[in-house]
């Protein structure tokens, strides 16, 4: 019954104390001793009892798989003529004197036991929660099927999924890479807070469902907007509101560079207005101007190096006369 065992499962085989030509011994009074080794040398606690005349069973629950040491200790202690030799299996020893020890050491196999899916993992998730990604970038995840104490499983063929609920709804992939590790991504188009769940048929894995935010693309300039140019009067100090937008229409957060906002006229005779940032408070940019003379102008932002000129041009009306 020396055969493969299995992690977190009971096992059992049977030691038969024979002599040097392989004959069952019939004596009652043996004593055995069993030890089996995990790695790291941590033992594991093995139950002998006897089964019949010179035969002993072993049972025992592995832990981790891989490797295990057995060793088996006979210590004979009935009468023993001399010409008796007991062996075990390999080794021979005289029998001239009571009592006699015999020691025997093997190996044995444990393979991981079946996928508990509340046991497996994601790695360096405190790590990867806390990384800040931002929309349009991919929000990796990476863990290993494990049996209920932990031993990874060699070999693939198990359905993770992944998805996120928050702003939008979001199926990310999981690829078996057939070692029994899976690599799983997302990709966030909505910025804001997502609850994001790693299952297998419907259980929840370690530590699932968790919390991410996922911040805000980079600003890009062409996707402001402004407001609030409807009514301007040259020799009055007006205000509008730039809104920072990144590549797929979400509201910039505060980490971003600073945003620079010029008005820049139709007509190249007139002077640009120097514009000044007052405010700022979540993407929204609130600018201050003067103008000194009328005419048309366009605006123009420039964020992370890029300058666009926006398709909104405002006009800018004569001084208000005031009669006496």
């Amino acid at each position: 019954g020396h055969v493969n065992a299995t992690a977190g499962h009971p096992a059992s085989f049977t030691v038969v104390a024979k002599d040097a030509w392989s004959n069952q011994l019939e004596a009652c009074n043996d004593e055995v001793t069993i030890s089996i080794f995990e790695k790291q040398k941590e033992s594991v606690s093995v139950l002998v009892a006897p089964v019949g005349v010179g035969c002993y069973s072993a049972t025992f629950t592995p832990n981790v798989s891989g490797t295990l040491h057995v060793e088996v200790a006979i210590l004979h202690v009935g009468v023993v003529e001399p010409t008796v030799k007991l062996d075990a299996e390999a080794a021979v020893i005289s029998g001239k004197l009571a009592p006699i020890p015999f020691y025997k050491a093997s190996n044995l196999m444990v393979v991981p036991g079946p996928l508990h899916v509340p046991s497996c993992r994601v790695a360096g998730l405190n790590a990867l929660v806390h990384r800040g990604t931002r929309v349009s970038e991919e929000f990796s995840v990476s863990l290993h099927a494990v049996d209920m104490v932990g031993n990874e499983t060699a070999s693939g063929g198990f359905d993770f999924c992944v998805a996120a609920s928050g702003p939008a709804d979001v199926t990310g992939r999981m690829i078996d890479m057939g070692n029994g590790s899976y690599k799983g991504s997302i990709v966030f188009a909505v910025s804001g807070d997502y609850t994001v769940s790693i299952t297998h048929g419907g259980m929840h894995i370690n530590a699932s469902p968790f919390k991410v935010n996922i911040l805000p693309g980079l600003t890009d300039a062409g996707q402001c907007r402004v407001a609030g140019l409807s009514t301007v009067h040259s020799g009055r100090k007006s205000f509008f509101t730039v809104t920072a937008h990144d590549s797929l229409g979400n509201i910039a957060s505060p980490s971003q560079p600073e945003l620079f906002v010029a008005l820049v006229p139709v007509d190249s005779h007139l002077g640009s207005v120097p514009t000044h940032i007052v405010k700022y408070e979540e993407g929204i940019y609130v600018c201050a101007f003067d103008p000194a003379a009328a005419g048309e102008f366009n605006v123009q932002v420039n964020s992370n190096g890029h300058q666009v000129s926006l398709p909104h041009i405002f006009k800018v009306s004569p001084a208000l006369i005031s009669c006496p």
